[in-house]
């Protein structure tokens, strides 16, 4: 069985990772592409936080960014390859992803034993609340190993 305590050591292991590779770098640093087909920093960072707002709504709790942030990094939505209207400062992004920790630990920790095997529906996934949960958890953490490559790309331009 999954556990609230079990998921909240992932998901608290997952920011630390994100933090270890995103910490000290510029919104400028953050829009590099990388040299083969991929996503910027800025790009996976807001689909991260898109996907903290889904688990946030699975988890009753306010999300962290407004909807139409969070459609601009929905998967299948395209690349931020310059500035644009309306897009985030990754600054922004970065304290949206700390703002949803708290309230993520908070969730899961009010998360009864039967609301956890609730069968619910979010995006394109149906499955037990706490499954759905551990999902976007492991979500995040496939991206949040994309950061590794982008920063070393990114230092090695200053």
């Amino acid at each position: 069985m999954i556990t609230a305590e079990a998921l909240i050591r992932g998901w608290t292991r997952n920011s630390d990772y994100v933090h270890t590779h995103l910490n000290g770098l510029t919104h400028a640093e953050a829009m590099m592409q990388p040299p083969a087909r991929g996503n910027c920093s800025l790009w996976i960072l807001g689909h991260i936080v898109c996907y903290r707002n889904y688990a946030l709504n699975v988890l009753g709790q306010p999300g962290v960014v407004a909807e139409a942030v969070a459609r601009r990094f929905a998967k299948g939505s395209a690349p931020v390859l310059a500035e644009e209207p309306g897009l985030p400062r990754f600054e922004d992004l970065t304290r949206a992803y700390d703002d949803a920790q708290p309230r993520i630990v908070a969730g899961l920790r009010a998360l009864t034993p039967e609301a956890a095997v609730e069968v619910v529906t979010q995006g394109d996934f149906t499955l037990p609340r706490a499954e759905l949960i551990m999902t976007y958890m492991r979500h995040e953490s496939y991206h949040a190993g994309q950061f590794e490559l982008l920063r070393e790309i990114a230092l090695a331009q200053r």
